[in-house]
């Protein structure tokens, strides 16, 4: 009896160290997925804003440094009521650096996101809304970017942007000289296409990525789209393309079975290859 009882509390406490992250708060669940994978946790000053980010391998000898781009987050509680606190309900895009192999990886969060525990500086609800691709968060992760950089002691970078983070990866390798690669996932890559195809009100204080596209010939460049994405379609992917100039270095890839969400943490690792 005694190692039948042994048994079933070992089995307990598995059972609840594996549903553990369940019930972490949002604005804490960032930083326990990343501490599970042993990676440090950094704020990183950008501009205006202070951004949080997570990194493994930044002592390492590699001079590539892999970024993944949060996207928009919780910005909206319904579709007329505004959220007062964009941290994601789940960091989809720091899932998936944390199944990238590559040696020296950051995942940066967007302007607001995770910030309740220090002063939020530069926030506003219009960074979440109306100027999620304003200049100035242009910019401020650019600088973010710089320092990064520095740190890790890497001298070209791969930008990889999961949903509204696409949109502003496509930005900031148009801003850049030193962007190896580009990958999107579910990207937001034309948001007048966007809000038009879901009908709300414009990002009137925004940058619109496709714009950019021209100057984009020279990266190789992989959107990533769900087959049965519909915050996300295909459209929105097309209308960047068709913007592109003939003889680019850009696919787009539909993959037959996924959503906005589902599965790109499951096969992160195979479609990266």
């Amino acid at each position: 009896m005694p190692v039948k009882r042994s048994s079933t509390l070992l089995l307990v406490f598995l059972l609840i160290g594996g549903c553990a992250g369940l019930f972490v708060p949002r604005q804490e669940k960032a930083a326990w997925l990343a501490a599970e994978q042993g990676w440090q946790e950094r704020i990183l000053a950008a501009g205006r804003f202070d951004l949080t980010g997570f990194s493994k391998g930044f002592a390492g000898a590699s001079r590539e440094l892999v970024i993944y781009i949060e996207s928009d987050g919780y910005a909206w509680v319904t579709k007329n009521r505004l959220s007062p606190d964009p941290t994601p309900i789940d960091p989809i895009a720091l899932r998936l650096a944390l199944r990238d192999p590559a040696p020296k990886v950051l995942y940066l969060a967007r302007p607001c996101q995770y910030a309740a525990k220090r002063p939020a500086r530069g926030c506003h609800p219009i960074y979440w809304t109306t100027h999620r691709f304003a200049p100035e968060v242009v910019e401020g992760m650019n600088r973010a970017i710089d320092r990064a950089k520095r740190l890790a002691a890497a001298e070209r970078i791969v930008l990889v942007g999961y949903s509204g983070g696409g949109g502003l990866a496509v930005l900031l390798a148009a801003a850049r000289g030193d962007v190896s690669r580009l990958i999107t996932v579910a990207g937001v890559l034309d948001h007048p296409a966007w809000t038009a195809y879901h009908g709300v009100s414009s990002m009137r204080g925004s940058l619109n990525p496709a714009d950019s596209a021209m100057a984009l010939g020279a990266i190789p460049q992989l959107h990533l789209v769900g087959g049965d994405d519909e915050t996300v379609p295909l459209a929105i992917a097309a209308a960047y393309r068709s913007r592109l100039a003939d003889g680019n270095r850009a696919r787009v890839v539909v993959v037959p079975g996924f959503d906005h969400e589902c599965c790109w943490e499951e096969r992160w690792p195979e479609l990266i290859k």
